[in-house]
Order: structure tokens, then sequence, then C-alpha cells
């Protein structure tokens, strides 16, 4: 796979605001938090969804597409969150963050790394 469509798989996993959870990397049916790659998960937090793509369809190696995924990630975070500086991990996790705030994480990650491979970045 690649960033880009390990970019459009996480994001798909934490579509739905019930796919989404803060607090842990991912969730069970009945709530037990496990590793996001596991295959009894059913909700994911903004990293847990990332490494859980990356897990299940490493580019090269899952490390080399964890990392790229994570920088375009940072990228769009910074871009959207200047002024938070823990990044996105620590955010997805504020009480006051909203699932639709990770969507646009997401949605502007994969616009950056469309434009990259499109030759406009």
């Amino acid at each position: 796979m690649t960033t880009l469509e390990q970019l459009l798989d996480a994001r798909s996993r934490i579509s739905r605001p019930r796919d989404w959870v803060q607090g842990g990397s991912a969730q069970t049916l009945m709530g037990e938090w496990i590793e996001p790659n596991n295959p009894r998960a059913v909700a994911w937090c903004a990293y847990g969804a990332c490494r859980a793509a990356c897990l299940e369809f490493p580019l090269d190696e899952s490390v080399t597409g964890w990392l790229l995924v994570d920088d375009r990630i940072d990228e769009a975070f910074d871009q959207l969150h200047p002024d938070y500086d823990r990044g996105y991990i620590d955010f997805n996790d504020e009480e006051d963050t909203k699932h639709e705030q990770i969507l646009r994480i997401f949605d502007l990650a994969i616009k950056l790394e469309r434009e990259k491979v499109n030759g406009k970045a």
C-alpha cells in the first residue's frame, strides 16, 4: 500500500463517531482496550487507526509506512492547530476534542499526500 492508501484506510476506521475513541489506541465491542491491529478492534483513536492501517497493510516494512503516515498526520495537525504543542495523539485525548476535528486532520493529511503524489507539494 502507498502512504495515501494507508491514510485513507486509517481515516475509514474512524469515519463514524462510534468508531473513534479517546484514552487508548483501540477498543473491542465490549470496551476492552487492545492493540490497534487486533482483529477484535472496532474503534480506534487517531494514532491507533494509523498504526492499524500500517501494520495491516505494510508499505515495505510497517515501521517505514508508519513513519510516513505519522509525518503526514503531524504536518496536517500542525497546520490546523499551530498553537497546540503536544501533537495529535494528545489532542485526540483532550476532553473537548470532537470527532469532526480529528477527521479534519485526516482530510488535510490526505489532501497533502495527494498533492505530494501529484507533484504539487
